[in-house]
């Protein structure tokens, strides 16, 4: 094989590599018990809780590493690629965070404001930023 097909198979890879997709909600695989972190935030205490799901997209990009999702700087849960977590929360502001489990010295908590209320879809996306930026981040999303 010479090195022009070297190249070609070698871009072909990095372009594959370098998007990840949404998880629908009805493919995601829930975290198991050994990933949850804080396992209060699993549990509906009371009715005022609202619930919040955090989706982790799929694709090859990070898809070997896991990321601990945090609320506040506390770590709440592991997930997988195309894994998510129903959390239960309490109206309010709170500061929604992710880091990779691999962390080769690059990726920091990077964190978004999350105003959890009623009248405001609850769905987060967890996925690897583009254009040459390829830290984690998480933010507000459609169900698709």
């Amino acid at each position: 094989m010479n090195i022009r097909h070297l190249s070609t198979i070698f871009a072909a890879i990095a372009l594959c590599g370098c998007s990840t997709t949404p998880t629908p909600t009805s493919e995601m695989k829930p975290v198991s018990g050994t990933q949850i972190i804080a396992s209060d935030c699993f549990r509906r205490a009371d009715s005022s809780q609202i619930e919040v799901l955090i989706k982790r997209d799929v694709g090859f990009t990070g898809g070997g590493s896991g990321i601990i999702f945090y609320i506040d700087g506390k770590a709440v849960a592991k997930l997988g690629a195309g894994q998510g977590a129903r959390i239960y929360l309490q109206p309010g502001k709170y500061l929604f965070g992710v880091l990779p489990t691999l962390n080769l010295g690059f990726n920091s908590l990077m964190e978004t404001e999350a105003d959890v209320n009623k009248s405001v879809s609850q769905i987060y996306r967890i996925y690897i930023g583009f254009g040459g930026n390829n830290s984690v981040r998480i933010a507000r999303t459609s169900d698709h």
